[in-house]
């Protein structure tokens, strides 16, 4: 068989949302997670192309028409996400029932002409197996220049060497993903929260009235604390980074003999390279992880029908981190940095108030409220461990962003307040909190931190948020900044 008469569109067309996608999060996931998605697709689109082969008695037609429906598949979410809400006069077009009228008629119509058709389709099948290749490239490359880019920038980074430091403090740094700000539960939510907040000053917290997150989503918000800096705005959203892997305070930390404590990690899948401990682990291996999977299920129809949600034993590990946190103090005789990254307070909520199992998962009001009170009964016991040493610990509560308020009659500036007003509180040994009273939020944490304990000398930058709710990053005016906070009082 030639060149011209192998088949190799389907397949190819099977498994570029997977490099996409991979290429799209790889400062998110391993490369090994490509590895049973990609299975599955070419599994799936030889025995597609089989039975299509048995009715159309011909390779060509067959792969043709299996190209076809891949292609439609993969379009069908985006052009539903963009026609959504849309209207025709009085006619809401943007609706499941319509759309797929919408795509099927096409479908079987070009399907129909394709079986009938005589003409020899060696050429369109050269056409077809060179644009599949080229999207592969394009990702490909794409991957391939991130990693050098990824690897120049982390060699290019000059790291603070701390110089004679009087304290090593141990350092728990608790990342509630989602935890709204207090008035925004207030508002939005009906829920009081001034309880917790008062318990954690009367332990002797400092928790700002009103902070905001850098940025709405976990890996930019995330990626700037740990860096301690601002990632451009016209930066790709794989290119900010170093992340948590190879940031500044990691590997500052590292270098002044701090042990590096982690737990399992579950949609954000960093891994740090000088972690000495990573607790709660589960049985997932790279190869099987699910998590890239998963992912690009959300992004196909097949979304709306099967629930994604994850594994019993995700479940399990946030209660598990919850149960370990406080053994860490014990770990080790070196001076210890501990992360806990908890999804609890992260959709889909699965515990109510007093830890109950929500089954199904839930998505609304009510349950993000109960899954605030769980995540507060249990940080109140942690804590209080955590505090009965003779040497206290440096302690950060934080919520990476604050929660999107599903409410159609809100408007767009106030979304945004409740994307990003979260949690910020923190605890000094010393209880001096004249420099974090300077800043509103996260991205001066560890500078503050290693200027009042290390004895380095770092600027403290100007408070920034920044979103990204129209698919690109823009930085907040100051006449908006003035807004959101005219907005909460």
């Amino acid at each position: 068989m030639s060149y011209k008469e192998k088949i190799l569109h389907p397949f190819l067309i099977a498994i570029f949302p997977i490099i996409y996608l991979y290429s799209e999060t790889i400062n998110e996931v391993p490369p090994q997670q490509m590895v049973l998605p990609i299975i599955l697709m070419l599994i799936f689109s030889t025995v597609f192309v089989i039975i299509v082969r048995f009715i159309f008695k011909d390779w060509k037609k067959s792969a043709l028409v299996v190209s076809l429906s891949l292609v439609l598949f993969i379009l069908y979410s985006p052009v539903f996400a963009y026609l959504s809400g849309a209207f025709i006069g009085d006619f809401e077009i943007g609706r499941h029932r319509y759309l797929v009228i919408i795509f099927v008629i096409p479908f079987f119509t070009l399907a129909y002409l394709i079986y009938k058709t005589k003409i020899q389709l060696g050429n369109v099948t050269l056409i077809l197996n060179a644009v599949a290749i080229s999207l592969i490239l394009i990702s490909s490359v794409n991957i391939g220049i991130y990693t050098f880019e990824k690897s120049f920038y982390e060699n290019d980074k000059n790291i603070e060497i701390v110089e004679n430091k009087t304290l090593t403090p141990d350092i728990y740094f608790i990342l509630l993903d989602a935890y709204a700000g207090e008035k925004v539960l207030k508002k939005y939510y009906n829920f009081d929260n001034s309880n917790f907040i008062n318990s954690l000053r009367d332990r002797g917290f400092f928790v700002h009235n009103e902070s905001y997150s850098n940025y709405a989503n976990t890996i930019p918000s995330l990626g700037s604390t740990f860096n301690m800096e601002y990632f451009d705005v016209d930066d790709k959203y794989q290119r900010i980074y170093s992340m948590l892997p190879q940031s500044t305070t990691i590997k500052l930390l590292d270098l002044n003999g701090y042990k590096i404590i982690d737990f399992q990690k579950h949609s954000i899948a960093f891994d740090i390279p000088v972690v000495d401990s990573t607790l709660c682990k589960n049985e997932n291996n790279r190869y099987t992880d699910t998590r890239l999977l998963d992912q690009l299920l959300k992004y196909t129809p097949l979304s709306t029908i099967i629930p994604i949600v994850p594994p019993e034993q995700d479940m399990e590990t946030q209660l598990c981190l919850f149960a370990e946190l406080p053994n860490t103090k014990n770990m080790f005789d070196e001076p210890t940095f501990v992360f806990a990254h908890s999804l609890v307070t992260h959709s889909p909520y699965y515990y109510g108030p007093n830890g109950e199992e929500v089954n199904p998962p839930s998505m609304d009001y009510e349950h993000y409220v109960y899954s605030i009170e769980f995540a507060n009964k249990n940080m109140v016991k942690i804590i209080d461990e955590l505090l009965d040493v003779e040497n206290h610990p440096i302690i950060i509560v934080l919520g990476d962003h604050g929660t999107v308020f599903l409410n159609d009659d809100i408007t767009y500036e106030e979304k945004i307040i409740t994307s990003h007003q979260n949690l910020y509180a923190i605890y000094f040994p010393d209880q001096n909190y004249e420099l974090v009273e300077k800043t509103s939020t996260a991205i001066n944490i560890f500078r503050i931190i290693f200027n009042q304990f290390f004895n380095a000398d770092y600027d403290l930058l100007e408070d920034k948020t920044f979103s990204s709710n129209t698919g690109e990053w823009y930085d907040l005016d100051d006449t908006t900044h003035i807004t959101i906070n005219n907005k909460m009082n």
